[in-house]
């Protein structure tokens, strides 16, 4: 089961995912794909969206995948914020999940928050140079907070993201878990100090160069990283 990034990520890397699951699919696995309550093709809105809102999802779309499917046990794909979500749903269901596979999660909330108004406060010029801008808070009545990318990160969502810590899970993740990262990321370092002296099973983190389709831009945006794709199939089979 495929657990999507948020906002103008989960767009970006839209094909990557799908192409995924298609190749995983041909591999003789279910894949259930699914949109978060108020993303996507999910009903209500995103300004009424909250993340243990969406961690229920998560927990939904298993309880159905088990139940199309008629197996036991399920493994979770996440990417950026959908595989630091996965990862909180898999501790708290343990042993419903087997195995995790999280790509290029988010570590620290507050850091992902400051990413996030980095990129929307960066806009491009006629002439294609790239100026900065102030961000533009949201109205109260519809959530505060604000505009991210064309998507509106309420100031309730933005309070919950800054609660997010990865590392605090690691030594709870299950034993099969599989960190995938898109190259050399120093501030990947204390995920892999906390994994490596507890006892999750090896592999724990693997570099792999391959775009970040989820973030970069034009020419990138679409991308295929074939290489991820590739090494999270060739490890859930």
């Amino acid at each position: 089961m495929i657990c999507n990034p948020w906002g103008a990520e989960h767009i970006n890397a839209h094909r990557a995912l799908r192409q995924l699951s298609r190749k995983l699919s041909s591999a003789g696995l279910h894949v259930l794909r699914f949109d978060y309550f108020g993303a996507g093709d999910s009903a209500g809105d995103m300004t009424q969206a909250d993340l243990p809102g969406w961690e229920n999802d998560i927990k939904s779309a298993i309880a159905e995948l088990k139940s199309i499917t008629g197996s036991m046990q399920v493994s979770l794909i996440g990417l950026r914020l959908g595989a630091t979500l996965a990862a909180k749903v898999a501790v708290s269901l343990d042993p419903g999940t087997n195995s995790l596979v999280l790509w290029d999660p988010v570590l620290d909330g507050r850091a992902y928050l400051d990413e996030l108004y980095a990129a929307s406060s960066v806009v491009p010029t006629a002439g294609g140079q790239l100026v900065s801008r102030p961000l533009v808070p949201r109205p109260p009545d519809l959530g505060g907070g604000h505009e991210i990318l064309g998507f509106p990160l309420t100031a309730g969502m933005a309070r919950e993201l800054k609660e997010l810590k990865l590392v605090a899970l690691a030594p709870d993740l299950l034993r099969r878990t599989l960190v995938v990262l898109s190259g050399a990321q120093v501030s990947y370092s204390a995920l892999g100090m906390v994994l490596g002296a507890s006892d999750v099973g090896a592999p724990t983190i693997e570099q792999i160069e391959a775009v970040r389709c989820w973030i970069d831009p034009w020419p990138n945006v679409g991308a295929l990283p074939v290489a991820m794709i590739n090494r999270i199939c060739d490890w859930l089979t």
